[in-house]
């Protein structure tokens, strides 16, 4: 199976800060083209009989998630940015040479990478509270100068008993493996399916042109597997169709290494959009 790397994947940082005022993507005013089917869903997970349920969601500004998806449900609708501290974020930019986030157990360590990484921002960003979770730690940093608003960004770092990093965004050499991480915690089909929406779920929740189709986790014997089906959609303008994409993803949880991977990414299928 082909691979594709993709860093809108995850994380994971497709960009450094993610704003929530991302281009509209509109309900249409007209009706929509068909789409070519580029290859057939070889697991037999989700393919529409047409285009009407992929169009339907495209458009839909209230959707994002099928039902029972994980997400952060108190961020919604705030006017923020999350930012897990990484290997870039925290030195100068002579220094710079990867991109791998950060995790730890200890709070101050947390805490002083994330003063670093305010250090060599380009913006000032004081610290107004903390948090903690079993995932990471937390710094809630607000802009000092008036100009931004009340603009906020989460500044985290992983905890090392949860989910340990190991997925560089800027390597040296390409990485065709795609290993993303380590989970450590509790190898049961629920707590799986938690982490990889957690991980899916930071980088795209403000990203309009990201959603989730369906999502399924199935157990065996040496590994879990975890299939996603994505609408990605990119905006046409000044005469250009919108172009809607539908990717078939596949990760891996291997159960003796506890190691997590992008397995596959496969386009299965185009859809014309509207005209703008």
């Amino acid at each position: 199976m082909k691979i594709m790397r993709n860093c809108v994947l995850f994380f994971i940082g497709f960009t450094l800060f993610i704003s929530c005022e991302k281009t509209d993507i509109s309900e249409p005013e007209e009706h929509i083209s068909g789409g070519t089917e580029i290859d057939k869903d070889k697991d037999g997970i989700i393919e529409p009989s047409d285009n009407d349920d992929f169009l339907k969601l495209a458009y839909d500004r209230d959707y994002k998630y099928p039902d029972g998806f994980y997400y952060e449900k108190d961020l919604t609708g705030s006017v923020y940015s999350v930012y897990y501290e990484n290997t870039l974020s925290i030195k100068p930019v002579n220094e710079r040479d990867g991109w791998i986030e950060l995790h730890t157990l200890n709070r101050e360590e947390a805490r002083n990478w994330s003063n670093l990484s305010n250090e060599y921002s380009s913006v000032n960003r004081a610290i107004i509270r903390e948090n903690e979770t079993e995932k990471y730690f937390e710094f809630v940093r607000k802009n000092e100068n008036e100009y931004y608003g009340n603009f906020i960004l989460l500044s985290r770092v992983h905890k090392s008993d949860y989910f340990i990093p190991m997925h560089d965004y800027l390597p040296a050499e390409p990485d065709e493996t795609y290993i993303i991480g380590i989970f450590k915690g509790d190898l049961t089909k629920s707590n799986v399916k938690e982490l990889i929406e957690y991980l899916w779920d930071y980088p795209n929740r403000q990203n309009n042109s990201s959603k989730v189709y369906k999502a399924e986790i199935s157990e065996q014997e040496d590994k879990f597997e975890y299939y996603i089906q994505e609408i990605f959609i990119i905006g046409g303008d000044w005469g250009i169709n919108d172009m809607i994409y539908i990717y078939d993803i596949k990760y891996t949880l291997d159960k003796e290494t506890r190691i997590l991977s992008l397995a596959e990414k496969n386009l299965v299928k185009e859809i014309t959009g509207i005209k703008r």
